[in-house]
């Protein structure tokens, strides 16, 4: 996927599309703690494999993948609430 960042068991983690995972709910753009969960390396590159969950780039923010933030973007914009 153009633009990805490179999988690495050592950055971060963050959820790409709304996920639960051992009964917690992960909305998309927020931190996945896959360690703490005590997924192993098999499960968080299965995950990162599916697109469920994308690696923060170094010294950047977890946030909603791209194509998730111009669907948000562009749904603000048609809202009656914008246009007031």
């Amino acid at each position: 996927m153009p633009g990805r960042t490179p999988f690495s068991f050592d950055a971060p983690f963050a959820a790409s599309a709304d996920l639960v995972i051992a009964g917690r709910r992960y909305a998309a753009g927020t931190r996945f703690p896959w360690r703490e969960l005590g997924l192993d390396e098999r499960a968080i590159w299965d995950l990162w494999r599916t697109f469920s969950v994308h690696n923060v780039a170094p010294g950047g923010a977890i946030l909603a993948p791209p194509a998730r933030a111009a669907r948000e973007s562009t749904r603000a914009a048609r809202s009656p609430a914008s246009r007031r």
